[in-house]
């Protein structure tokens, strides 16, 4: 299959939860070759399994609550249904090479030995297996680094039969995990767990009307909680205020809104800034590019991809086969 696009207009949930067909009904998996240094994944959460291995450069992952660094040749596997964003955490470029899967392909039937047994165990244990951080360190780990990778692989060279080696690959990951209990597991606390379920309501809020205006009030009204423990929450979770994760949620929209040709004052506009001024500054503090320059640049990048120039962007992968 083709790598696929990173999904920045994802519709969402009044939960905040993707709502996005990953891959066909009858294979539902995708595959992404990220450059987070470039495009960090916000916040976000599905029903899908993800797992991603570093290639290279170092990376910041917040899972659930928690926040785990990852470095070169290291992988990570978060489970269906736990909030997750990834960021660089290096000067150097950082590429993740990404597969994203139902639980589906995995657990086959619900009423299958192979559902039973091992995947809605799996990925009803959010306690115990919110993520499982694989290194290089013991042998186990890098068989489970060795299977993410390799069914990513198939997926991008699609060879005859891909699907079956994919779903054993993957499988084998999940056994692993299971049997290898308690070595790879990452308890944590139910107050965790609750943590990060109001914090997906606050940030569903938050990314369901960053175009409007937005208070502290309604934050903690949708998210059924007082406004001080929204404050709390973000603080001790993001390390910064909802009112600056709101200003860069919006930034974010308005940078790929840019890149998509769009016209600076629409943007500013629909990305919830009212003043053009402290829009253009607030963008060129984050960017360093004033709006205006920054569409022109990505519009250039665009046209140097269609025209089969040299490109180190993930549109550039795109329908392409990998080496």
């Amino acid at each position: 299959m083709a790598l696929s696009a990173c999904n920045t207009e994802a519709v969402l949930d009044k939960t905040g939860k993707e709502i996005m067909q990953r891959g066909s009904s009858l294979f539902p998996i995708a595959c992404f070759f990220d450059n987070v240094s470039k495009k960090p994944t916000p916040l976000h959460w599905h029903d899908e399994i993800e797992a991603f291995a570093v290639v290279s450069g170092k990376i910041k992952v917040m899972v659930g609550v928690e926040t785990v660094t990852l470095s070169e040749h290291e992988s990570i596997l978060i489970n269906s249904g736990i909030l997750h964003g990834i960021s660089a955490n290096s000067n150097k470029e950082c590429r993740i090479k990404c597969i994203c899967w139902d639980p589906s392909i995995t657990g086959g039937r619900e009423n299958s030995v192979f559902w039973q047994n091992y995947t809605r165990p799996f990925i009803s244990d959010k306690q115990n297996l919110c993520y499982v951080k694989i290194g290089m360190e013991s042998e186990i780990d890098r068989k489970m680094s060795a299977l993410i990778l390799e069914a990513w692989q198939q997926c991008v060279d699609e060879p005859k039969g891909y699907e079956i080696d994919v779903r054993y690959e993957l499988s084998k990951l999940i056994s692993f995990i299971i049997t290898s209990k308690p070595e790879h597991v990452n308890a944590r606390e139910k107050n965790s767990i609750r943590q990060e379920e109001r914090l997906k309501m606050m940030l569903a809020y938050i990314h369901l009307h960053y175009a409007d205006k937005i208070t502290i009030r309604q934050i903690a009204d949708y998210a059924m909680v007082s406004s001080s423990e929204v404050l709390r929450c973000f603080r001790m979770t993001l390390g910064i205020s909802p009112i600056k994760y709101t200003k860069n949620y919006r930034l974010e929209k308005a940078a790929l809104a840019l890149e998509n040709n769009s016209s600076v004052s629409e943007v500013a506009y629909s990305c919830g800034f009212n003043d053009m001024s402290y829009f253009a500054k607030e963008f060129k503090k984050k960017y360093g590019k004033a709006p205006n320059q920054f569409k022109a640049q990505s519009f250039a990048e665009v046209l140097l991809i269609t025209n089969g120039g040299p490109s180190n962007e993930h549109t550039n992968l795109r329908n392409q086969k990998m080496l």
